[in-house]
């Protein structure tokens, strides 16, 4: 019985542990492709025009910014609608320019990323440049009519990138922020992605303070005559939000489901206990022993045993955890699929583990109640005449 509890006491710590990790990769990852915070022009949801989208005078809200947040990484990100032509075949995409995402690092296929400024690098999705007929050193061109810039530009292909996602491998083309600048709309960005250091979930709550402190440098900026609005990634992704929400309190719903039923497992080995000790019982309670007493007695053999078992399985688990902290993978199968990074590193909150040795004790409690309750209502004579 000890050794079941002990099992399931460990089993919930790593689960506990592989939701941490998972929450906090994801967490990440949103982070990675966003920012913690984001600033773009007031309803652009609503925007459906280039020039109603673009932040103007992006490095001086940069250095504005920085000032506010002194450790943040601040990054302006360009998004264009574009025609990408290639020698014989074209595809409508949207071109970025921007800094090499971080979230792509370990994707690159061929080549390499390209220079903050470089004029004329581009790097394509795999099935972008498959869909164009174009490989590393090959041209392409890129068409944007109506914007504020040239509208028109070559660029050589310098890299071919890997998604996880086909659907936006297809569409996937980055560039220099500063030579799609120059294409469509010199000095502008479409937005802001602002990372304040955050990396942990739990410490997630602190982004709320620093976007107040960016309300004042929006207000400011309102005055060119561009109304701006600062928006964490939890309003940027409401879904993606709400899973990182719900996942651990599923996780103790689903822990609780294990002790369920090594609660049942502890209620049979105890009630066998009693049935093979009845006589015993018998003559104790003959012996003028309260019915309180005896009761007390079946439940502190449960919670001893329980409690001895499950502290054998919670410093299993501590232990499993520390050793796998360092960070570990799962060869068969691809988590960037999944939104979360290929190393995850497990991680347990202080509730994890006072949940967990709750759980515990409501186990030894609850499974000898019963048992407990059986053995008060002996009648003393009866018991010492029982035959099993």
């Amino acid at each position: 019985m000890a050794t079941a509890v002990g099992a399931v006491v460990w089993l919930a710590l790593v689960y506990f542990g592989l939701v941490g990790a998972a929450g906090t990769g994801m967490y990440q990852r949103l982070i990675e492709q966003g920012g913690h915070l984001q600033i773009r022009v007031a309803d652009w949801r609503d925007r459906h025009e280039l020039r109603s989208l673009l932040v103007p005078d992006a490095a001086g809200l940069v250095r504005q910014v920085q000032e506010a947040l002194p450790q943040a990484r601040v990054e302006p990100v360009l998004e264009v609608p574009a025609l990408l032509s290639g020698e014989s075949r074209s595809r409508g995409v949207v071109l970025a320019g921007q800094a090499p995402p971080r979230w792509l690092e370990g994707r690159l296929r061929e080549g390499r990323w390209y220079d903050a400024d470089e004029p004329d690098a581009i790097v394509l999705g795999a099935a972008l440049a498959r869909a164009l007929d174009v490989g590393i050193g090959d041209w392409v061109y890129a068409y944007a009519p109506g914007t504020e810039g040239l509208g028109a530009g070559a660029f050589r292909v310098v890299g071919i990138v890997g998604l996880p996602d086909p659907a936006l491998e297809v569409r996937a083309a980055y560039m220099p922020l500063i030579a799609l600048q120059e294409m469509a709309a010199p000095g502008a960005a479409t937005r802001l992605e602002i990372d304040v250091g955050i990396v942990k979930l739990a410490d997630d709550p602190l982004v709320e303070p620093m976007r107040d402190a960016l309300a004042q440098v929006v207000e400011d900026w309102a005055a060119t005559g561009r109304p701006l609005v600062v928006e964490t990634w939890r309003t940027l992704n409401p879904a993606a939000a709400s899973l990182v929400e719900v996942v651990r309190p599923m996780t103790v719903v689903v822990n609780a489901l294990f002790f369920v039923m090594a609660g049942l497992l502890v209620l049979n080995n105890v009630y066998l206990s009693l049935m093979e000790r009845i006589r015993e019982f018998g003559t104790i309670l003959a012996l003028g022993a309260s019915r309180a007493r005896v009761m007390g007695m079946v439940v502190l053999e449960s919670l001893l045993l329980t409690v001895a078992g499950g502290a054998v399985g919670l410093a299993l688990g501590l232990a499993t955890v520390a050793a796998l902290a360092g960070g570990f993978t799962l060869p068969y199968y691809d988590l960037e699929r999944w939104g979360l990074p290929t190393v995850l590193y497990l991680s347990l909150e202080p509730a994890d583990v006072v949940v967990t040795v709750a759980l515990t004790l409501a186990t030894a409690l609850l499974a000898a109640l019963w048992p407990g309750w059986v053995a008060a209502r002996l009648e003393p004579v009866e018991a010492m005449r029982f035959r099993a």
